[in-house]
């Protein structure tokens, strides 16, 4: 455009040189000059007329590349709208895929709540049964201890009453022995001690300790540490005398 101007002007100055020529050629000739010198004015204004015009081409020039730069930043601002619309495409779909979840687990929730409940019913039925089931045998056990008590208390009496009728027929059996078929020695020389042998035969011929046992009665223990005593014959004889 620059140039387009400045070939212009060239042009005009070309022809403002030709036209002086030609006016210094027809010096004579006043309307003429005067005539060229209207024309070279009307060029003249023409000229800055041009040069106006050269002058609003620049400033629209100048406001052509603003808008440029506008529509360059617009587009920029498109683009950047454009991404923020997929981002928030983006985060949209993230969030209904999270209200999906959250719906999802809420759910599952509800069912474990459910099932929780049931459950707590069910073991609350159940500890129900179970006390009224541990309350009966509970009884019931009380029952059987009362019986079982009483039971072992009839027992210790029988016992108590065999055992004092066992000892009982000891002593008879202790007082009868030396009249007994089963008692070897002479009644005269025996003599009754009771506690911890019951007799004692004093023969021609030896010494015996005699232990009358009836039934399945054993020795106690005293009553065979007397008789392993005898058997390893450490019995002595030992005189005292009373001044």
């Amino acid at each position: 455009m620059n140039f387009l101007l400045e070939f212009t002007l060239l042009g005009c100055i070309l022809y403002l040189s030709y036209i002086i020529y030609r006016l210094k050629q027809k010096n004579n000739n006043a309307d003429s000059l005067e005539k060229e010198n209207q024309y070279l004015k009307g060029q003249a204004q023409y000229a800055d007329a041009l040069s106006k015009q050269n002058e609003q081409l620049r400033n629209h020039a100048q406001y052509a590349h603003s808008l440029s730069q506008q529509n360059e930043q617009l587009r920029n601002q498109l683009v950047s709208t454009q991404s923020l619309n997929n981002e928030n495409h983006i985060l949209k779909n993230q969030l209904t895929q999270k209200e999906n979840e959250f719906k999802s687990r809420e759910e599952t929730f509800n069912n474990l709540r459910i099932t929780f409940e049931k459950e707590q019913k069910f073991l609350s039925q159940r500890k129900l049964e179970l006390d009224t089931r541990e309350k009966h045998l509970t009884d019931k056990l009380a029952e059987l201890q009362t019986k079982l008590d009483q039971e072992t208390e009839a027992r210790k009496k029988v016992v108590s009453q065999k055992k004092s009728s066992e000892v009982r027929l000891g002593h008879i059996a202790e007082t009868l022995a030396p009249f007994l078929d089963q008692f070897e020695f002479e009644p005269e020389n025996c003599s009754f001690l009771g506690k911890p042998i019951d007799y004692i035969s004093f023969g021609d011929d030896e010494i015996t300790f005699i232990e009358v046992k009836s039934g399945k009665s054993q020795l106690n223990q005293k009553q065979r540490h007397i008789r392993d005593l005898v058997k390893a014959k450490l019995v002595n004889w030992k005189e005292i005398r009373i001044k």
